[in-house]
This record gives structure tokens, C-alpha cells and sequence, in this order.
């Protein structure tokens, strides 16, 4: 029986060198293919890490479970350490969020403040002087006690009515944010600083634009004592957040077992960090009904107190240190927007300035502190032919 043998390869030179090149190529193409699904697989993670972290910023944040909100004293720090783990992934999501809105009313000035004062700071951005401001006092604000300035319509009706289009649509986002303060349970923050703040973009810009063109020079003017000329100013900081109180019944009268989830029921007796604070009723026409809830101010002078029921629009503003409390709210609710101004670095001011020289000026008052971006006298657009035509008496 014969033995076989494997096949040999064939002896001739031509033949060998082509097998040869047809080995390299094979090889080649196979490595080349390797090389390529590789490449493709390992591109395709960082797509999909970029989608996860971007396009589902919203949804990410929405599925978060926010901390319990249960001190009424002392809350300020309560789940900060979450807050401040999520801090970026929430931001990123009011920012998404805010990106689908497409019918959000605009919050311009001439459709939010009330005509009256809206002229009277237009006319005193213009050109400052004390007997402007004197008049502004005298029109616009009463003393309610020393140190206590009450504008009985700071907005109009049209005006909180866009103010709470915007909060609802943040209430409705799905994006949890924290507790207003320590005391308060029920509101928002408005702060693009604060961990847990809804940073609504329109929001911010709305706040920041309040408080540099009303609130800080409404603050200066009714306290020229505390408006110091030093810098940084002892009033550059803002920082705004949303309150709400619910009784255990309706406005109807009828008890409801939701009320109790839903908002907050007093405020002990207290003093803000802030050397101005100021605080606008939002409540709609139709919400006007409400009992209880009193804001409580101490006269410091003659140890007695006064106290008042705020209307839809009305703002009181005040030194922050001044003492103040909620009384309890016994139907309805009461929905309030607070700002707060303070130096940096949170410092608040209790002295006065003695000595007049270390006081602004009117001209000082009216000035947006540097490097703001926000309006200066020069550049000031107030759409006044836009008022002319817009307010009604049934707005105000």
C-alpha cells in the first residue's frame, strides 16, 4: 500500500511569488477589517455616552427623588447634599426644558408695573433728583410704620398673570428644586447661584432686571442711611424666591385634604439676610379671598406692631433686619414673590452710615452697580408710547 504524502507546493519561481503576493493580500484585507469593526465599535461609545448626558439631561433629572422637605426652623442646609451633587444635571435640565417653551408671554416692564410708578422711576432714571424721589415717596408709598414702605399697586392684574404662567410652567416641569429658605416649606427658589434653584432663563433675567432697575434704587431711596458709596455695594447681591401659603379650606370654606400637601401655614416672627427686602403679593382677582395670614411688622420705636392684608400686586418693601411675621392663614392662599439684596459674600449691613459723605448721592442712587449686565441710564428703554394704551382701571 502506497503511503500518501501531502501535496507539494509547486517548484516553479512565477508560481511561488504569486502565491506568495495572494498571502499578503489576504492577510491584509483581514487585518484592515479588524482594525475597521474595532474603530467602529469603539467610536459608536462615546455617541452614545454624549446622548445619554445631553439629550436626557430632562429626563434624568425628572426621575431624581428629591430629599423630604420637613424642618420649619433652621432648613437652610436640609438635603444639601444632594442639591449640590445634582446641581449641574438639574441646571442642565431647565435648560432643555426652557428650549421646548414656545409660549411663554413675554415679561415686559410696560405690561407688568403699574403706570404710575412705571413714569414716576422711568422719569427718575432720566434725571435724578431729591424731590423726584420725594414725590415718588409721596404718591406711590406709604409709611405703614417707620422703616415699612407699602406701594399698594406695584403690578398690574396682566402683569402677576404673566409672573404665574411662568411659575406654573416651571411647577409642571418635572424638575424637582428645593426649599425657598429655612423657615419656608412651599415655593421656589430663583437663583442661577443656588443648588436646586429653577433657573428658568426668562425668570433670572426678570428678576435681575427687577432688582436693578426697581428694587435697588427703591431701596436706596427709602433708606439713603444704609446706601453706602463704598464698593463692592452693600446691596449688589440678589436673590429672589417664591412663597405659598394654604389654608386647611378653601376660599369657599370647604376642607380639603390636599390643601395640607400644598403650601405653607405661617411664618414665626423672624428678620431677612438682606439689608432690602421686598415682597409682592401674586395672587389672581379671583384668589383674592383668603383669611388669615396677616403680615405682621414690630414698630421698633414705640414696641408696638402693625399689621397688614396684602392685596393681589401689592409690595412692601423694608430693611431686611426689620422683624416681621405670617399670622396664620386660615382658607384660601396667598402667593408672594421675596427679594432679597445683601453685599457679597452675603453680607448684610446693620449700621448706618453717619457721616453723609459716605452716602450716595441721588445721582449714586440711581445707578446699576459694575459690572451688571443690565441697563444704565444711558441705554434705558422704557416702550413708553407701548403704556400709553395698555393699562385699564380694572388691571390695577
Amino acid at each position: 500500500m502506497t503511503k500518501q504524502t501531502p501535496p507539494r507546493a509547486p517548484s516553479s519561481p512565477l508560481i511561488r511569488s504569486t502565491l506568495v503576493v495572494l498571502v499578503f493580500l489576504s492577510c491584509w484585507a483581514t487585518t484592515t477589517l479588524c482594525l475597521a469593526q474595532t474603530s467602529t465599535k469603539e467610536s459608536m461609545i462615546p455617541k452614545k455616552a454624549n446622548m445619554a448626558s445631553s439629550m436626557r439631561a430632562l429626563e434624568r433629572a425628572r426621575a431624581l427623588v428629591a430629599p423630604a422637605v420637613e424642618a420649619t426652623t433652621g432648613g437652610e442646609t436640609e438635603g444639601m447634599e444632594f442639591w449640590n451633587e445634582q446641581e449641574t444635571l438639574v441646571q442642565e435640565a431647565w435648560q432643555e426644558w426652557y428650549q421646548d417653551q414656545t409660549d411663554l408671554p413675554e415679561l415686559s416692564q410696560a405690561i407688568l408695573m403699574n403706570p404710575d410708578l412705571y413714569r414716576q422711576v422711568h422719569d427718575l432714571w432720566l434725571d435724578p433728583t431729591e424731590e423726584k424721589e420725594r414725590n415718588l415717596l409721596q404718591k406711590s408709598w406709604e409709611e405703614l410704620v417707620p422703616g415699612v414702605f407699602v406701594c399698594r399697586n406695584f403690578f398690574t392684574v396682566s402683569g402677576i398673570r404673566r409672573i404665574r404662567d411662568h411659575m406654573d410652567a416651571a411647577q409642571q416641569a418635572g424638575i424637582p428644586w428645593r426649599r425657598p429658605n429655612g423657615m419656608n416649606r412651599h415655593g421656589m427658589v430663583l437663583d442661577m447661584d443656588t443648588p436646586g434653584a429653577v433657573t428658568s432663563p426668562p425668570l433670572l433675567d426678570w428678576i435681575q432686571w427687577l432688582a436693578d432697575t426697581y428694587i435697588r434704587p427703591l431701596g436706596r431711596t427709602c433708606f439713603p442711611e444704609f446706601a453706602g458709596r463704598g464698593e463692592p455695594p452693600d446691596d449688589s447681591q440678589v436673590y429672589a424666591f417664591t412663597i405659598h401659603y394654604q389654608g386647611e379650606q378653601d376660599a369657599a370654606g370647604q376642607a380639603s385634604s390636599e390643601t395640607k400637601k400644598k403650601g405653607d401655614k405661617k411664618l414665626p416672627e423672624h428678620s431677612d439676610a438682606s439689608l432690602f427686602t421686598l415682597n409682592v403679593n401674586l395672587n389672581l382677582p379671583e384668589e383674592r379671598e383668603y383669611e388669615g395670614s396677616l403680615l405682621e411688622f414690630r414698630d421698633q420705636d414705640a414696641d408696638t406692631s402693625q399689621s397688614i392684608r396684602l392685596e393681589p400686586g401689592m409690595a412692601v418693601l423694608h430693611r431686611g433686619l426689620h422683624k416681621h411675621q405670617a399670622h396664620p392663614i386660615q382658607s384660601g392662599q396667598r402667593h408672594q414673590l421675596v427679594v432679597w439684596l445683601f453685599g457679597d459674600d452675603g453680607y448684610v449691613r446693620f449700621m448706618p452710615y453717619e457721616d453723609d459723605a459716605e452716602r450716595r448721592s441721588v445721582q449714586e442712587r440711581w445707578m446699576i452697580p459694575s459690572g451688571k449686565k443690565s441697563m444704565d441710564r444711558e441705554r434705558m428703554t422704557w416702550e413708553t408710547e407701548e403704556s400709553e394704551d395698555i393699562f385699564t382701571d380694572s388691571e390695577l
